[in-house]
């Protein structure tokens, strides 16, 4: 009995042995490199047929319904991929046309990924739609565009598609022998279906580790990585003030991006009087906070390699090219008998080049620098036609500095620095941050450690007590990531006098904030569900400073997906005890009593396979303190006409019942005025895309937010926290407000080459705010159909040029 107890345990280890170790594939040399045009050649048969694709969802670690067969070739210049998508009914394959990057297409996809440097750690990801639409990120960096080729075929028996990349898309070890790992996954939208060649357990943290060998590569070089992206753009733009004539000026830019391969690992990425004027408007809102508003990216440059410069949390982009700091407050350098001609609503960008890599030992380098010009305001005289110059932002130099080290088994180590040099100014500034990340050898179990240093140099030697002076931040992070069920502590504290607003952006500061939770999630498919999650969260925060309490709240999230493909999620949250803001006031030594909140909230997305969906979510707010109370709802239907038109329409409502909150300080600045107000705000908007082909389409977006406020009792908020009604020469009126902002996108585009654009812009912004308020959304309307428009017409060409290519054809 216990030699056949022994036996099978050492049969079961064997077992256990094979299966975890990574299987392996091979790629085969080509001295005849396909055509790529979705037909299967005879130089595809020197290759084996790589398949055995196992279902991650919705039906982990079954059958697929449908064979994929994939087969890789190489040769000098690149890399090939066949693969076969194996469908008995070709008329139903999804196939809806999108542009460029664009993954949440009503399509199937395949795609193929390669962990060049064997780290597990990064990969490069390349796919393509069943409608031929490409898409290409980094598992690091969701931003990273190359330029290579791919075709499909839809046949009687499923679809096919070939792709091409070269080996200037990939950064590799300079060996002889290549040793990657590669992971192939495919979508079957009709069923939902994704089927993977490796099947990694559904909860890894890291599913690189589970990745296949691809061996046989050999003898390959990587190439003079050179590439330029000239620009040239022109426009004219429509400016017009209220009671004033419309001014028409025209708009010329030219430029050039550069990108070179500095070795194997390190690229340098370089753009000269660079023009960002195709980028989409920003979602502009009415502000009540005590924090700046804040945007998302939307410039390319400063969207790839953004995981690796974020490093820490100092580093900010919108910082480079912001809206200058006097723009506000130029009226306070205004004689009397002069008014603002010119007030240039963001500083100019001069030039900007970063570099950025991971070489084979797992070392990431990042270096950026930007520089910026000076930035005036024009004051024009009432009484003759002088003018003068107002610096709103002088000229600036922004640097960003990273050293980011992977280990095996997931660790990481980081060191983060950031430096504002700037003239004319009162300071400079040098913010660090540096943190380690350990797996324990099971990588169930995170621990993540990080801090950081603000530092200040002034110009005259000296400081005072209105300036920034140096501060710190640390952070403690202890998780488990793996398995259905999984738990975590965190804490994170921030003294009063850390700031890295310069380059990158700090919000609340003083703070101590304690954070606790249990996660669970079922995968397996029941009777009802296909999958479906529960978590519970806790919050204890406090002022660093003082360790008074600011919030202390428990919340629980649900959240299931039905075998109809049905999301719902609800969840609520309630505050222990009265939370205390520090910063509401706006003054220190002030304090304001939040109250007690309590939330409810549900949220429903139906299936976007068919030609219609909808997603609702609304959310209920009450504040038993100050018995206010916010209801919010939102509504956006999903219209597929064809393959080739979608469009969105999304309704948010937000309506607030005697909220509290700042008002305004006195005219002396010596307290804040508090007040309680009504708030609605209503956001329509629409997106739409009608793509003629996969590289020729029209794009619309149009919003439109409306904002206003009523006050109706205000207060005056003591340094104890409490509210005193001793405000009677004050009107609550005063404070009210009424915010537009309608934009208007409109972009035809025409990607005539690889990585070639050709784009037809029309932008139409109107922004407005006063104090009278309307009774109904049409009776806003109807004033805002007597406000003037800005518009901007633009033409913009973009050629990529690439060396290797141009040479070849040279030669």
């Amino acid at each position: 009995m216990i030699t056949r107890f022994l036996a099978f345990i050492s049969l079961f280890t064997f077992l256990s042995s094979v299966f975890a170790q990574n299987k392996t594939f091979n790629a085969i040399r080509t001295h005849q490199h396909p055509k790529i045009d979705g037909i299967i050649e005879t130089s595809w048969n020197e290759s084996p047929v790589i398949n055995g694709f196992k279902q991650k969802n919705p039906y982990f670690d079954q059958a697929p319904l449908y064979d994929t067969d994939i087969r890789i070739m190489y040769d000098d210049k690149a890399i090939y991929i066949a693969t076969f998508c194996k469908d008995l009914h070709p008329d139903s394959i999804l196939k809806q046309l999108g542009n460029r990057d664009d993954e949440n297409l009503n399509a199937d996809y395949f795609f193929i990924g390669f962990d060049t440097y064997n780290k597990q750690q990064d990969a490069y990801i390349f796919g393509v739609t069943a409608s031929g639409v490409q898409f290409d990120k980094r598992v690091k960096d969701d931003s990273y565009n190359a330029v290579w080729q791919s075709s499909v075929i839809i046949c009687d028996t499923g679809w096919i598609t070939e792709i091409k990349i070269p080996y200037s898309a990939l950064r590799f070890p300079n060996s002889q022998n290549q040793q990657w790992r590669f992971q192939c996954v495919r979508y079957i939208r009709r069923n939902r279906q994704e089927s993977r060649l490796i099947l990694e357990p559904r909860e890894a943290n890291n599913s690189l580790l589970y990745w296949a060998n691809l061996e046989g590569i050999e003898n390959i070089n990587a190439p003079l990585r050179l590439s330029f992206t000239p620009y040239i753009s022109s426009g004219i733009k429509t400016e017009k003030q209220k009671g004033s004539k419309t001014e028409i000026s025209k708009l010329f830019n030219g430029g050039m991006d550069l990108k070179y391969g500095i070795n194997e690992s390190y690229t340098l990425d370089l753009t000269l009087l660079p023009d960002f004027s195709q980028v989409q408007s920003d979602n502009k809102y009415k502000n009540l906070s005590a924090y700046e508003t804040v945007f998302n990216e939307q410039r390319p440059f400063f969207k790839e390699s953004v995981d690796l410069f974020n490093k820490g949390n100092i580093f900010y982009s919108r910082r480079i090219g912001r809206t200058p700091r006097n723009f506000y407050s130029v009226i306070n350098f205004l004689d009397s008998n002069e008014i603002i001609s010119k007030n240039p609503q963001q500083t100019q960008l001069i030039n900007a080049f970063k570099i950025s890599g991971r070489n084979k030992n797992g070392l990431a380098i990042g270096v950026l620098n930007a520089i910026t010009a000076n930035t005036y305001a024009q004051a024009s005289s009432t009484i003759n036609n002088s003018s003068r110059d107002i610096l709103t932002e002088p000229w600036a130099n922004y640097n960003v500095f990273v050293i980011d080290q992977d280990f095996k088994g997931g660790n990481n180590a980081f060191i983060t620095n950031t430096n504002f040099l700037r003239s004319k100014s009162q300071y400079n500034s040098n913010v660090t941050a540096t943190g380690f990340t350990l797996l324990n050898k099971p990588k169930t179990y995170q621990l993540s450690l990080s801090g950081g240093i603000s530092q200040f140099y002034y110009i005259n030697g000296k400081s005072n007590s209105d300036l920034p002076r140096n501060g710190y931040k640390s952070s403690i992070n202890l998780n488990k990531v793996n398995g259905n069920f999984k738990f975590g502590i965190s804490s994170g504290l921030m003294d009063n006098h850390f700031n890295a607003n310069d380059v990158g952006l700090t919000q609340s500061k003083d703070y101590l904030n304690n954070t606790a939770y249990l996660n669970y999630n079922h995968y397996s498919p029941t009777k009802l569900l296909l999958n479906y999650g529960i978590n519970i969260v806790y919050m204890q925060n406090y002022q660093w400073s003082s360790l008074h309490s600011k919030i202390s709240r428990t919340e629980l999230s649900l959240w299931g997906t039905t075998k109809n493909y049905t999301s719902i999620w609800t969840g609520c949250f309630t505050d222990l005890q009265s939370g205390y803001d520090f910063d509401e006031p706006r003054l220190q030594n002030f304090v304001f009593n939040v109250g007690k909140y309590k939330n409810v909230r549900f949220g429903i997305s139906t299936d976007y396979r068919k030609p219609f969906a909808i997603d609702i979510y609304t959310a209920y707010f009450y504040n038993s303190t100050y018995h206010s109370k916010s209801n919010y709802i939102e509504i956006s239907p999903l219209f597929r006409i064809n393959d080739h038109l979608s469009f969105r329409y999304q309704f948010e409502g937000d309506f607030a019942k005697d909220d509290v909150g700042f008002a305004s300080l006195d005219s002396t600045n010596s307290f804040p005025i508090f007040g309680k107000r009504d708030i609605s705000t209503l956001t329509n908007s629409i997106t739409g895309n009608y793509l003629i082909k996969n590289d020729l389409s029209i794009s619309l977006k149009f919003r439109y937010y409306w904002s206003q406020g009523d006050y109706n009792q205000i207060f005056r908020l003591n340094n104890n926290g409490v509210f005193e009604n001793t405000l009677s020469n004050y009107s609550p009126n005063i404070f009210n407000y009424n915010f537009n902002s309608l934009t208007v996108d409109l972009v035809f585009s025409w990607q005539f080459a690889p990585g070639s654009n050709m784009m037809l812009i029309w932008k139409n912004e109107l922004f407005e705010e006063g104090t009278k308020l309307y009774n109904s959304y049409f009776e806003n309307l109807k004033y805002l159909n007597n406000y003037p428009t800005n518009n901007t017409f633009l033409l913009k060409i973009l050629y990529y040029l690439d060396y290797e290519y141009l040479f070849k054809k040279k030669t």
